[in-house]
């Protein structure tokens, strides 16, 4: 299909709580673009708003959606004058561009928050503590027709968020799926604060998800038991035992659980 999250002609919106997966031929996670015809309009550019999402690549992805003509590859897509806002964010399995900004127009960008608070429709702020989690050769961004893009947003976190049970290259066979990070997850560090509006939650993660699963009871994967029932996920198994342990509590084996001898 087309992109995950479409925003256009001036939107204004909040939005928290986002997981977007890409198989191998899906468009961008988001696309949020201004006004196609006047990129240059403050008045009407787009403003979205969005804070703790999860937008999750794939590594050998190569665009192909039935529903646009639009095959180019990245994970994030932020064009056509849009300002916004964007906090917490996790980009992970970047095969190509993580984030790739266009046809800019009069858009300005920073990463410092206080230059949009009160709202600047004029500015699109991307924070430093955002994760873009990038393979081989891949890029965090990619500026194409910005003037000023590339020297104001320049930091982005690069490191392996470490999420429980995530496929690298996901796809609708994907047996089981849990997307909170493990406890030792660096996304449990240098959370942003975001507009304190009374819409948004102030939490202590990067990201969609901390120690709570609200996928289960929401969605087509807790329909079809493809991810867990929302327990603390603390205690983390996989792979073989070979000594004695004793476990209590909630436990999740992310995958096969071997109790070799002299382990009992």
């Amino acid at each position: 299909g087309d992109d995950a999250i479409d925003t256009d002609q001036g939107y204004i919106g909040r939005i928290q709580y986002a997981y977007v997966v890409l198989d191998e031929t899906s468009n961008h996670g988001a696309e949020m673009d201004g006004p196609n015809n006047d990129a240059t309009s403050v008045a009407l550019r787009s403003f979205p708003q969005v804070y703790n999402a999860h937008f999750i690549g794939h590594i050998n992805n190569d665009p192909n959606p039935v529903s646009s003509d639009d095959n180019t590859a990245a994970v994030m897509r932020l064009r056509e004058g849009t300002g916004g806002m964007f906090g917490n964010i996790v980009v992970a399995n970047v095969a190509t561009d993580g984030v790739l900004f266009s046809k800019c127009g009069g858009a300005g960008f920073t990463q410092n928050p206080s230059d949009v608070t009160p709202i600047n429709r004029d500015l699109l702020f991307w924070s430093a503590n955002n994760v873009v989690f990038t393979t081989g050769s891949a890029n965090q961004f990619r500026f194409d027709d910005c003037a000023n893009g590339a020297s104001a947003i320049t930091q982005s976190a690069n490191f392996n968020p470490s999420l429980l049970l995530q496929s690298a290259s996901p796809g609708p066979t994907d047996t089981f799926v849990d997307p909170r990070p493990t406890s030792d997850s660096d996304l449990f560090a240098s959370a942003d604060t975001p507009p304190n509006d009374g819409f948004f939650d102030a939490v202590t993660f990067r990201g969609a998800f901390g120690t709570s699963n609200w996928l289960a009871g929401l969605s087509w994967l807790d329909d079809n038991a493809r991810t867990p029932r929302n327990v603390d996920g603390g205690v983390i198994k996989c792979g073989t035992i070979s000594a004695s342990e004793t476990w209590s509590g909630a436990i999740l084996m992310t995958c096969q659980v071997f109790v070799q001898s002299p382990a009992v």
